[in-house]
């Protein structure tokens, strides 16, 4: 699937005009009809992310919402989910569901769908991450960063609605994600797009009780990359990622959004797991 990054763009700002209530939910139909070289996938999967996001409508939350954050190779998909299976690291979901809780796992990007898949081929068309099966869709041309933040916070919002039908069902009930909103904050503002307009467009999004950072520096993120022989996406430089990180400690600083645990992700795999689980444990999980 093929979609040109000038359509592409044109369908970003029209979404976000909407959103924020400059423009008629009619304006994408019309969209719809002049843009034919954006397939009807895509148009599909936005309208109901653009429901997600519209839905303001109070609901009772009875569950708990935790995410896990921080720069990429920092560990956060082995200490959630652990799905190697990784000696002496007893994943967050394992032992949540050991203390009976039943979790809802999602990883950001969400990858296999055609929200998430649109998010990969921004960062990168050189299959480093191949492993992960996702539909076929390529971006031809430039999109510009000044829009394309919205990928992310669309993909987000088709996740929101699983979220927010689990958290009512009762309080045993917890919902796991490898990064939310925090991660959108700390990579958008390094690229300066403004908090406030991220947060105007995500206002009826769900968001979390307890958040986990884990902090590397930048060059430990350059040298597990090479180490694992990945290449790096477009985001996955020293400078972008330094601040980057200065944008998830401002966070911490702010415990910002809900409360923010800091934990030194630079130790062993099995160090950073037994301080997190001493976490949760402090938390009453």
């Amino acid at each position: 699937m093929k979609v040109l990054a000038e359509g592409l763009e044109e369908l970003l700002s029209t979404i976000e005009k909407v959103v924020s209530g400059d423009m008629e939910k009619s304006a994408l139909e019309n969209l719809r009809a002049s843009r034919r070289d954006i397939p009807d996938q895509i148009f599909e999967e936005a309208f109901m992310a653009i429901d997600g996001l519209l839905d303001s409508i109070p609901r009772r939350r009875l569950g708990i919402f935790i995410v896990i954050a921080g720069l990429d190779k920092s560990g956060k998909e082995t200490q959630a989910f652990n799905p190697y299976g990784l000696p002496g690291v007893k994943s967050i979901r394992s032992y949540l569901e050991e203390r009976s809780f039943k979790v809802l796992s999602i990883s950001l990007p969400s990858y296999r769908t055609i929200l998430g898949a649109l998010v990969g081929a921004y960062l990168e068309d050189r299959g480093h991450r191949s492993s992960i099966e996702r539909p076929s869709v390529k971006i031809v041309g430039n999109l510009s960063s000044e829009y394309a933040w919205i990928l992310w916070s669309l993909d987000r919002a088709r996740q929101n609605l699983k979220v927010r039908e689990w958290l009512q069902k009762g309080k045993r009930f917890l919902v796991l994600s490898k990064r939310w909103t925090e991660s959108h904050l700390a990579y958008q503002r390094a690229l300066g797009i403004e908090e406030s307009r991220i947060l105007k467009f995500e206002r009826n999004i769900v968001q979390p009780d307890f958040t986990f950072i884990l902090d590397i520096p930048a060059e430990e993120v350059i040298k597990r990359a090479k180490n694992a022989s990945i290449h790096p996406d477009r985001y996955e430089n020293m400078d972008f990622l330094n601040k980057v990180r200065e944008g998830y400690l401002d966070l911490y600083k702010r415990q910002f959004p809900g409360k923010i645990i800091l934990i030194d992700g630079t130790r062993s795999p099995e160090e950073v797991n037994k301080e997190i689980i001493e976490a949760l444990k402090s938390l009453g999980l």
